[in-house]
Formats: structure tokens, C-alpha cells, sequence
């Protein structure tokens, strides 16, 4: 499906690490029913309640601008960490193919999105602590158990003395899964539609996107922690839009 309207080339995993995720939750709660009760939105169709949409939680994709902006004012105001893996779906693909042909074997997509969660929360579990993970349900499966190998994998890879709490949620139950939408959504801006004026907003809170398919330099990606190398539209590697030859050559 790559090269079609409206699908994405990129497929990317993000943890936010908030420091008083009620104090989040109570503010976002105070906006959305201020802006419930704004005559401005009454006649917008992503406000009304039978929508499900923003009435019931923040959606960067589905939030009018003027929403987006109000939501991105209220997160910079937070002691929120954010960092984010990208993979390359033409990447992807290739490697899809490749398995296949060696193996016999599928990629599945669960494969892919619980080895980005291992190699984010490498280095992010401190020892003697308890972390409380909320992942956000996808296609209605509840996958508590996969994602707690997942972390343990990384666990062990630090390694760390941590406890991981893993729970998953639909994001209108948990401000925290509307927060890391919206940082996600700034970097697939950047990185799809060389669009970098959000990413650009929130930048400081970052503590890196690292863009595992970027070979170019460092066969382990580029990792943009604003330091030694800034994330900017003009520096990422342009994204591939189809699927490569045969060749399974890679686009780096």
C-alpha cells in the first residue's frame, strides 16, 4: 500500500515520561469542557459528543487547529520527557520479504512494535524502582503480556534492578496516551510532510527521536537528542514511497 493516499511511510513507537500525570489529567480535563462549553466550537462536528472525538479525548489528528494549538500550550507548561523510535515502512517491507524468503516466516506488525518498545526503555528503568508502563490498546487487543517480555527484555539489556506495572488502556481512559499522541504526531509531521514548526514547539521536551533506518553515517540510525544532532526537515534522509526492488536494497 505504500505510495497511496493516506498511507503513512513511517511507523513510530513513543513513550512520555510524565512526572504528575494527574496534575495532566486535570488540566486537559479543564480544557476539553472549556471548550465543550465555548459557543466558538458548538457548531464543530469533532466537538459533539456522539462524534467521539474531541468531547471524549484529544486527538492531534482529529483536533481543529485551533484545539491543537490550545492542547500544545497547556503541554509545554509540563515536566514531560519524551522519546520516540521511527521505522521506515519500505524498510520494513524489504526486511518483510527477506524474512519470508529465508524463513517462511511472517513479520508481523506485533514483532515490530514490541522491539521499539524494548529498545526505548533501554537505559529508562531505574533500579530499585517501580514503573508504572500504560500502553494504548490497538484493534481492541489487550496485550499486557508481550509488552512486560518486551520491557523485561530491556530490563535485562540495561540492566536494571526495576519493576515494570504494565496495563493497557484506550486513550480517552488515559490523558497520558492523548499526551504521547501529540508528540508523535508533531514528529510524523516532520518526518512525512517535512512540516517541523509543532515538532519545533516542543522540541526541548524531547530527549530524542531516533531514526533506526538512517544508515548513512552509523549503522545503528541517527538519534537527534537536540545536542549532537538536531532534528530538522531538511536533515532527515527522505522517506522511500514505495517498496524497493527486488535488490531488497536499502534506501541509506
Amino acid at each position: 500500500m505504500l505510495g497511496q493516499d493516506g498511507v503513512s511511510k513511517c511507523f513510530m513507537v513513543g513513550v512520555a515520561e510524565i512526572e504528575n500525570p494527574a496534575a495532566v489529567a486535570m488540566r486537559l480535563g479543564a480544557l476539553r469542557a472549556e471548550l465543550l462549553g465555548d459557543p466558538y466550537f458548538a457548531g464543530a462536528s469533532s466537538l459533539q459528543p456522539e462524534r467521539r472525538k474531541t468531547a471524549v479525548m484529544f486527538h492531534a489528528k482529529d483536533d481543529l487547529p485551533e484545539v491543537r494549538w490550545r492542547v500544545y500550550e497547556q503541554l509545554r507548561g509540563f515536566d514531560i520527557r519524551v522519546a520516540v523510535a521511527v521505522r521506515r515502512k519500505a524498510v520494513l517491507e524489504a526486511q518483510a520479504r527477506t524474512l519470508f524468503s529465508e524463513t517462511g516466516r511472517k513479520l508481523r506488525v506485533e514483532d515490530i512494535y514490541d522491539a521499539l518498545v524494548t529498545h526505548l526503555f533501554i537505559g529508562r528503568l531505574h533500579d530499585q524502582s517501580t514503573h508504572h508502563v500504560t500502553f494504548s490498546t490497538r484493534k481492541k487487543t489487550i496485550r499486557d503480556a508481550a509488552l512486560a517480555r518486551a520491557l523485561e527484555r530491556a530490563r535485562i539489556a540495561q540492566p536494571s534492578t526495576a519493576r515494570c506495572v504494565v496495563t493497557s488502556d484506550k486513550a480517552s481512559g488515559v490523558p497520558g496516551l492523548q499526551v504521547i499522541d501529540y508528540y508523535l504526531w508533531s514528529v510524523q509531521r516532520l518526518f512525512e510532510l517535512s512540516e517541523g514548526r509543532f515538532f519545533a514547539g516542543m522540541c526541548e521536551q524531547f530527549e530524542y527521536v531516533w531514526d533506526l533506518d538512517d544508515t548513512r553515517n552509523n549503522p545503528q540510525g541517527v538519534r537527534y537528542d537536540g545536542v549532537g544532532s538536531i532534528l530538522t526537515a531538511h536533515r532527515t534522509l527522505p522517506l522511500a514511497s514505495t517498496r524497493f526492488e527486488e535488490s531488497l536494497e536499502h534506501p541509506a
